[in-house]
């Protein structure tokens, strides 16, 4: 799972910032709709996913139907993802350090607790 995984929360960092920025650029670019400026980047999480792939939301708040209130509880802002992902960041190098010190410590025969 990305993110949850060893040295992967950099490389989930990345591809989250990528998909904004991407988002982003569609929304500047699009002529086929006029895009307001408050864009709203969501995803969609377990239990309140249907689509069991990785995408992202674009919602202009400016034109938002009856639909969005609705489904608003399935609305997870991405820059919610990437805080959380960037403030674990730090904690899980140091959990993988301890554990590989663990590890080594076994290894020699030491009595880790």
């Amino acid at each position: 799972v990305m993110g949850m995984v060893r040295d992967d929360v950099a490389s989930a960092i990345a591809t989250l910032e990528q998909m904004r920025e991407a988002a982003l650029a569609y929304t500047k670019a699009d002529k086929t709709l006029t895009w307001g400026g408050n864009i709203g980047l969501f995803f969609h999480v377990y239990p309140h996913n249907s689509v069991q792939s990785l995408h992202l939301h674009l919602v202009d708040h400016a034109a938002v139907g009856p639909t969005y209130a609705h489904l608003a509880h399935k609305n997870m802002p991405a820059s919610d993802v990437l805080a959380v992902l960037r403030a674990e960041a730090p904690l899980l190098q140091l959990l993988l350090q301890d554990a590989a010190g663990g590890h080594e410590a076994r290894r020699h025969g030491a009595d880790v607790a």
